[in-house]
C-alpha cells in the first residue's frame, strides 16, 4: 500500500512539473478556460515586421536606386540579389565615371544592367491615372529634401499610393503629398520579356492601415456620430452630495 501511495506521488510530481513548451515570438496562444481544451493560436506580425517586408534596405546613403531596384527584381522577378551584388552590377555594366561623380545610379545604368539579366526597362512619364491603372511595380523616385531618391511603386487604394521605399521601410502617401513628392513624373518599368512573375510586391490586407478618410470625416461631422458633451453638473447642485459634505 506504501509502494502504490509512493508511486503516485511521483507520477504526480513529475506530470506536474513538465516542461512547458517555450511559444516564439511570433506566436499567440490564448486559453478560452482553465483546462485548455479549446485554444486560438495564430502568427502575430509585428508593425516593424510589416513595414519591412519584403524590401532590399539600402546600406548607403547613395545606393537607394540600387537597393529599390534589387526589391523589384526579388520580389517581383523571383531572384535572389544582395544590394552589393546590384551595385556591381550597375557599375560594370554602367557609366562608371558618371556614377562616380553624381554618387547615384541613373535610369539609364539600371536600364543597361537589366538588359544583361535578360529584362526590358523601359522610363515613362506618367500621369496619376497611369499608375492607378498599373498592373505591374515599377520604379517611382520622390523628391525628399529637394534630392531624387528611388522606391517601388505598389499600387493605390482610395488615393493613397503605396511605396516600398529601401530607406523607411514600407510607406503609404495621400495623393496630394505624392503628387508634390513625385519627381518628375517618372517611371522605370522592368518587363518579363518571357520570365515568371511573382505577386510579393501586390498589395495586402495588411498593408491598408491607414485610417480611412471617408470613415473620418463621417465620424468628425456627421451628428448622428457625434459624442454629446457631458452635462455640466456641479457637486454643490446635487443636494444628496452636497449634506454628505456638510455632516
Amino acid at each position: 500500500m506504501h509502494v502504490l501511495a509512493a508511486f503516485l506521488i511521483f507520477i504526480g510530481l513529475y506530470t506536474g512539473f513538465r516542461t512547458i513548451r517555450e511559444i516564439p515570438e511570433n506566436e499567440l496562444v490564448i486559453t478560452t478556460d482553465a483546462a485548455g481544451r479549446v485554444k486560438v493560436r495564430d502568427a502575430v506580425t509585428s508593425i516593424e515586421a510589416m513595414n519591412k517586408a519584403n524590401i532590399v534596405r539600402q546600406e548607403y546613403d547613395y545606393s537607394c536606386g540600387s537597393a529599390a531596384l534589387a526589391t523589384l527584381l526579388n520580389y517581383h522577378f523571383g531572384e535572389d540579389f544582395e544590394e552589393r551584388q546590384v551595385i556591381q552590377g550597375l557599375l560594370r555594366h554602367g557609366d562608371s565615371d558618371k556614377i562616380a561623380r553624381r554618387r547615384a545610379f541613373s535610369l539609364l545604368d539600371m536600364k543597361r544592367f537589366v538588359g544583361i539579366l535578360g529584362y526590358k526597362g523601359v522610363g515613362y512619364k506618367a500621369e496619376y491615372g497611369d499608375l492607378a491603372t498599373m498592373k505591374r511595380p515599377c520604379l517611382l523616385p520622390i523628391k525628399i529634401f529637394e534630392y531624387r531618391h528611388f522606391t517601388v511603386f505598389r499600387g493605390i487604394y482610395k488615393d493613397h499610393v503605396f511605396l516600398a521605399d529601401p530607406w523607411r521601410g514600407n510607406i503609404s502617401l495621400a495623393k496630394d503629398a505624392f503628387l508634390e513628392k513625385w519627381y518628375q513624373n517618372v517611371i522605370f518599368v522592368v518587363y518579363p520579356e518571357g520570365a515568371e512573375e511573382v505577386p510579393l510586391l501586390a498589395l495586402k490586407e495588411e498593408d491598408l492601415r491607414f485610417i480611412d478618410e471617408d470613415t473620418a470625416r463621417k465620424i468628425l461631422f456627421d451628428p448622428a456620430l457625434s459624442v454629446k458633451p457631458p452635462v455640466d453638473r456641479r457637486i454643490d447642485d446635487r443636494p444628496q452630495v452636497r449634506q454628505a459634505y456638510k455632516r
